[in-house]
């Protein structure tokens, strides 16, 4: 699920396993925009028509914050515009970084959270002007050294390896997978001989295809 700012165009998304997960989505949307960037709530938030956004949970959560909701008739993405252009515009860039790397579908989810970590960092129209999300909500010019192509072959590095007596390798082989902004901070690598993912910020790249 897909939420833009309006006037940062600043995109949350979160990955569901159900519609009737979206009820969780808002408290999160509090703490991960308006708390962690000094904001106001918003007066308003539009969707299109979900039932589960009318749900008494959701309705009584949107009234507690301020929220008022509107919802679009269904069949009318024309009235959700910024919602449909940031969709196509992060649709087309997984599609693309898929098809270039030669990566499994199966990854597309990975490729999704990449598309809109770069959303963050590259320069829309918003309030203050054709400025990035970054600049907009931080006053700082993004910092995109740490940006590497999807897909592309990653080596993890064990920093102690150093100090081992024995033969064993120096780093585990994967492709870089994405940009972990949590805890903890690093570049996401998929390990295909581990069937996870591991985040480290030891890590050396080919960026050559495949």
């Amino acid at each position: 699920a897909n939420f833009t700012d309006p006037v940062s165009k600043k995109t949350l998304s979160y990955e569901l396993k159900s519609k009737s997960e979206l009820v969780h989505c808002l408290p999160r949307i509090k703490q991960d925009f308006h708390e962690a960037y000094g904001l106001k709530p918003w007066k308003i938030l539009q969707f299109d028509s979900e039932s589960v956004l009318k749900s008494v949970e959701v309705l009584q959560w949107l009234q507690d914050n301020g929220i008022k909701l509107i919802t679009s008739p269904t069949d009318t993405p024309e009235m959700n515009g910024i919602a449909e252009e940031v969709n196509e515009w992060l649709g087309e860039m997984v599609t693309t970084m898929l098809h270039y790397s030669g990566r499994s579908v199966q990854f597309w989810t990975l490729a999704y959270d990449y598309a809109v970590h770069i959303k963050y960092l590259m320069p829309f129209k918003t309030k203050h002007g054709y400025m990035s999300t970054c600049d907009f909500l931080t006053n700082r010019i993004p910092d995109i050294s740490h940006l590497r192509t999807w897909g592309c072959r990653a080596w993890v590095l064990e920093p102690r390896v150093e100090h081992r007596k024995d033969f064993h390798p120096r780093a585990i082989n994967g492709w870089f997978a994405g940009m972990s902004d949590g805890n903890p901070t690093g570049w996401i690598v998929y390990c295909p001989e581990l069937h996870d993912i591991v985040i480290s910020v030891n890590v050396n790249f080919d960026e050559s295809i495949p």
